[in-house]
């Protein structure tokens, strides 16, 4: 009588709800959708999530086991292999989904749906189940994926748990589902539910019965920058390449938006973790620049006066000290500051470095905002600490220790975007969009805005200006890009000049070591057309060999060639 009556909903110090505890004990649930919120391209057009028409085993009793002629008849329907359809069967526990061999849900086709359902076979059924990741998905870097780890869980939701109730199953680990996982979280699944006894067998009078959140609001959607068809088109580009380490960055020349952000190698979000760090995304990823750092140094010599773009040089091919030498065997000889940018000189920006110093150089390196991060984010958001939106974003950097800006053989070497020096490839597209406006930095966004499924806003996510990044003047910004347009005119980007569009940028080699290998990371920087400036890109190569050609440059002129076309 006391467990029964008094104590049903509250039995021991604890206080287990037997009620509760004893219909668990009892019911069997198939989740048919998370009820996670959407996300879509700035069009609306969806980025995660499909439905499909997927078949269900509901395991109600032994006795409802198929025979082996039953199970030769269903896998021929299925085109599936008898033995794994039969263990399949077999060791059920409870409801579950037939899935190919690498755990992905099959969807049938209206002929095998029709089919299935004539088999007639106990306990077999067929649903309609939303798929948050497709096969074929894109975007995957930029979207993320969810996670069940308990400890994760724990560190994002401990707070959570004291004022709302439980925990989420499931978290989003990384991307755009991490940054906004308390927003996406919706307020519950669609699921299959029935009950039965302790042999297994349906409870009669219950039936399945089907649990659909009732709320017109939620879950809430989120709306990226992102442009779907673009995206498709340059992840195509960069497999046909095949660019197999690295990344491409385009940003809106106007707003600093993300229109397409391809990352590789690529990952399974449905299991990130199989092709070790392959689901970390390149683009927020902080490498060495090589020579797309002399930007920063040519804005900084410009805007403190100590050079013109008119003013000789003398490049001998060694600076005579430090190991320093150029690029370019035996030197340039004589030439303008407009010709050492075009020409990437390093004996040139060696001795404009000199001429800043080293602290010079940093400021101008945080004014432009590649020092640390430039992803949109405001703290504290609604009743949340912080909100960032790209949270795996590293911070760049220019020296390692705050003493090396005075040590001269490591300022040369900073000159040059080597030693220290630290950028990822969205800080590097968002520098292109600083001097395109003006000289002042924007936070780089990929979302705008969370909406109820009502359509109407739940929180826009205005444009920023970059904290703690007053930038340079428009005229020293106007001369940078002039002298970008040098590079692809006469200069190491030559090879774009025939290209449908007038470009303008600056490549970058860096040597670096990779694992046990010591390889050249290649970079390019641009934007296009000069004349009507709509797309900044940066391009990342990594991983490549000590001898070639730069492959970013490459790579960024098939990038623009689509680009160019898009209305």
């Amino acid at each position: 009588g006391w467990i029964q009556v008094w104590a049903q909903r509250s039995f021991s110090e604890r206080g287990v709800d037997l009620v509760e505890a004893s219909v668990r004990q009892r019911e069997r649930v198939l989740v048919l959708d998370t009820g996670r919120g959407p996300i879509v391209d700035r069009q609306g057009r969806p980025l995660t999530g499909r439905t499909v028409r997927a078949l269900a085993y509901l395991p109600v009793a032994r006795r409802a086991l198929p025979d082996d002629a039953a199970v030769r008849r269903l896998a021929a329907i299925l085109s599936a292999d008898p033995e794994r359809l039969a263990r399949w069967f077999r060791e059920a526990k409870g409801p579950v989904f037939w899935r190919d061999a690498r755990g992905r849900l099959v969807a049938l086709t209206a002929r095998q749906e029709r089919a299935v359902e004539a088999f007639g076979l106990p306990g077999l059924r067929v649903f309609s189940v939303a798929e948050r990741y497709p096969e074929g998905g894109v975007a995957r870097h930029v979207l993320g994926f969810l996670s069940q780890s308990p400890d994760l869980v724990r560190r994002l939701y401990e707070a959570r748990e004291r004022e709302d109730g439980p925990q989420p199953p499931m978290v989003g680990a990384a991307g755009l589902e991490r940054a906004f996982d308390p927003f996406l979280q919706g307020v519950g699944p669609t699921t299959i539910a029935y009950f039965t006894d302790a042999r297994g067998n349906v409870l009669s009078g219950l039936g399945l019965r089907v649990r659909v959140p009732d709320n017109p609001f939620y879950p809430l959607e989120l709306v990226t920058t992102l442009d779907l068809p673009l995206q498709r088109a340059l992840e195509r580009i960069a497999d046909r390449f095949p660019l197999r380490d690295g990344a491409i960055v385009v940003l809106d020349a106007k707003t600093a938006e993300v229109r397409a952000m391809v990352s590789r190698p690529t990952f399974d979000p449905r299991d990130p973790y199989a092709a070790g760090d392959a689901w970390r995304n390149r683009a927020l990823m902080r490498t060495p620049p090589g020579s797309v750092f002399k930007i920063v140094v040519a804005a900084a010599a410009l805007e403190e006066g100590v050079t013109t773009e008119e003013e000789r040089f003398f490049c001998p091919g060694e600076l005579g000290k430090y190991g320093f030498s150029c690029w370019k065997p035996g030197g340039h000889g004589h030439l303008t500051m407009a010709e050492g940018f075009a020409q990437s000189c390093n004996i040139v920006f060696a001795e404009l470095a000199k001429r800043l110093g080293g602290k010079r150089m940093e400021r101008y390196a945080r004014a432009l905002g590649v020092v640390g991060t430039v992803g949109w984010a405001e703290a504290p958001f609604f009743r949340f600490p912080r909100l960032a939106q790209f949270p795996e974003e590293e911070a760049g950097q220019v020296y390692a220790r705050p003493e090396d800006s005075a040590d001269e053989g490591v300022l040369v070497q900073t000159a040059i975007g080597q030693r220290d020096v630290r950028l990822t490839p969205l800080s590097a597209a968002n520098l292109v969009v600083t001097l395109l406006n003006g000289g002042t930095p924007a936070a780089v966004r990929v979302a705008t805005e969370l909406r109820y499924q009502t359509g109407t806003s739940f929180a826009a996510f205005a444009k920023q200006r970059l904290p703690e990044a007053p930038g340079i003047s428009p005229y020293t910004a106007y001369r940078l890009r002039k002298l970008m347009r040098g590079v692809v005119e006469e200069g190491t980007g030559k090879a774009l000049a025939a290209h449908p569009w007038k470009l303008a940028g600056k490549s970058g080699t860096a040597q670096a070591v990779l694992g046990q290998r010591r390889v050249n990371h290649h970079w390019f920087v641009g934007f296009g057309s000069v004349q009507e400036p709509r797309y900044a890109v940066a391009v990342l190569v990594r991983g490549q060999p000590l001898e070639g050609e730069n492959q970013a440059t490459r790579l960024f002129g098939e990038v623009m060639e689509v680009l160019a076309a898009k209305k």
